[in-house]
């Protein structure tokens, strides 16, 4: 076990995890681990790469040449910016697919794990608790209903200028939602012994004060 303090938020799309996460980082001065942002980023690239996700396996050194790092909050591939690109819809529809291959997870599994050794964390995604981070000394998952993850997901593509509908994006979470939890390698769980916290009717504030209450007691 890490000898730094580790707290996972684990959840499904739309369920408010990153932007938790990141308040609650902020408030612990803990480090934040974006790890939907890695795997959007390697999604992005092996999408320009055109290597399908069945086809990882057979192109392994393109696999590996991925280079991504995350900085201050901007996401990079090599030395190219792609904070916003990794939010399109295209890596939308496609990131459950790539994150379901065993060489996409290996790929960034290690990287992942090195955060936890490196300083206090707070991790957000879909299996921080039940596989990056087993032993983690606090694990919480949100959720929260379709309808209400869609409206989030929607509203916010809606901002960044997307002419979306809404029932493509609702359509899309369902997707996700049966693509991450039906997967064969680390499919979306509740962690074992992790705090559940439906999100549906809460403010993000709300959400992150529960999650600092819990850290605070457990002490």
């Amino acid at each position: 076990m890490s000898r730094f303090t580790v707290i996972t938020i684990d959840g499904p799309a739309g369920a408010g995890k990153s932007t938790v996460a990141k308040k609650v980082a902020a408030a612990l001065g803990f480090s934040y681990l974006d790890t939907g942002a890695l795997y959007r980023a390697l999604t992005l690239y092996l999408i320009e790469k055109n290597v399908e996700p069945q086809d990882c396996s057979a192109n392994e050194a393109i696999l590996q040449a991925a280079e991504i790092r995350i900085q201050d909050n901007r996401v990079f591939l090599g030395r190219r910016e792609v904070t916003r690109q990794i939010r399109s819809r295209q890596v939308d529809d496609m990131v459950s697919a790539y994150a379901g291959v065993a060489q996409v997870r290996n790929r960034l599994l290690g990287l992942q794990r090195e955060q936890g050794d490196s300083g206090d964390l707070v991790a957000d995604g879909r299996d921080m608790g039940s596989v990056v981070f087993s032993d983690a000394d606090h694990k919480f998952f949100l959720e929260a209903g379709v309808d209400v993850r869609a409206q989030r997901r929607w509203k916010e593509l809606r901002e960044k200028g997307e002419d979306v509908s809404y029932e493509k994006v609702r359509d899309n979470v369902v997707h996700r939602d049966a693509a991450d939890s039906a997967r064969d390698i680390a499919p979306l769980v509740v962690p074992e012994g992790c705090h559940i916290i439906d999100t549906s009717l809460l403010t993000i504030d709300e959400v992150t004060e529960q999650i600092l209450g819990v850290v605070a007691a457990d002490k």
